[in-house]
């Protein structure tokens, strides 16, 4: 795991091989089941589907009042681990002091094809977790802020604040069927 802090253009920190070779295993097992049992869609990201070509699922609504049942959103809270045990240092990211203090979430995984894209946007949460994983080979897909596009590779994990705007640009490939997955966790501070 190599983690890197970036302040400019706006803080945030790209952790290089997030997951464990045991940990991606089980990951990809869920994505295949996920992906083979024709799990219904994210009703909340119809639009994604219609305007970009994106399948998105809701790992909370698919494993609603079963969480401890899903190995990706067990898995991805590792990162409130790292936070804890002092291998995040929150004094290089000001926003990382938001992942203590949070008391909800949300988990999306997002298949994307050639043709898909995700349009520009800001996520309604207070820290964004994006986690990309991919073997084929595409052009395009990648995650950009304005003019900035952060050096993300397959099993890392992008922490920034969620109301920095941000799109995918369209994949382009010969591949068929999905070539790019995407874990996208967002958290909350909410009252009550």
């Amino acid at each position: 795991m190599k983690i890197k802090y970036i302040e400019k253009p706006f803080y945030h920190i790209i952790i290089y091989d997030f997951f464990d070779a045991t940990e991606l295993n089980d990951i990809r097992n869920e994505i295949n089941l996920i992906k083979n049992e024709r799990v219904p869609l994210d009703q909340h990201h119809e639009s994604i589907l219609a305007n970009g070509n994106i399948k998105s699922y809701s790992l909370d609504i698919l494993y609603e009042n079963r969480r401890h049942e899903s190995k990706i959103l067990n898995l991805t809270t590792k990162i409130y681990q790292l936070y804890l045990d002092g291998t995040i240092d929150r004094s290089k990211n000001p926003f990382l002091n938001y992942i203590g203090i949070s008391n909800a979430d949300n988990t999306m995984l997002q298949a994307y094809e050639n043709g898909s894209s995700y349009y520009e946007h800001q996520d309604q949460s207070v820290l964004s977790f994006v986690y990309p994983f991919f073997d084929a080979d595409f052009d395009g897909g990648e995650l950009v802020f304005g003019d900035y596009i952060p050096e993300l590779k397959s099993n890392c994990c992008l922490i920034f604040p969620s109301y920095e705007q941000h799109k995918v640009t369209q994949i382009k490939t010969d591949e068929l069927g999905i070539v790019r997955w995407t874990i996208n966790q967002r958290i909350f501070i909410r009252n009550g």
